[in-house]
């Protein structure tokens, strides 16, 4: 389904680096967001980066699925609005859980082959 190696292809070069078994996926936020970030950055621009890249993930995802004829995912939504004579984007990160199912394997329709 959804991975962190494909999602990384949707980021800008070298925002993520993983080396190997045991060793943490690391995600570099000034790579990932084009700015020197510090803790005392604000972190909703970084959210914002790798949601948009999940949207794009997804949405190339469910192309591929709707061709093999299987159900799209949803997990991943995005919304432009206006408030105050600006735009607004609205995130919406929705995870159906599978309740019969272990904590490793939350998603559905994860019951479908993955591409």
């Amino acid at each position: 389904m959804m991975n962190f190696a494909e999602l990384a292809q949707k980021l800008p070069e070298n925002a993520t680096s993983w080396g190997g078994f045991g060793e943490p996926l690391i995600i570099n936020t000034n790579n990932l967001t084009g700015d020197t970030v510090t803790p005392e950055s604000n972190v909703l621009e970084t959210y914002a980066k790798l949601l948009e890249a999940a949207i794009v993930f997804q949405t190339e995802l469910n192309e591929q699925r709707t061709l093999a004829g299987l159900p799209p995912v949803a997990i991943v939504s995005k919304t432009i609005g206006q408030e105050g004579g600006n735009p607004t984007f609205t995130y919406t990160f929705k995870v159906t859980i599978a309740s019969g199912t272990a904590l490793n394997n939350l998603l559905i329709p994860d019951t479908s082959p993955a591409l």
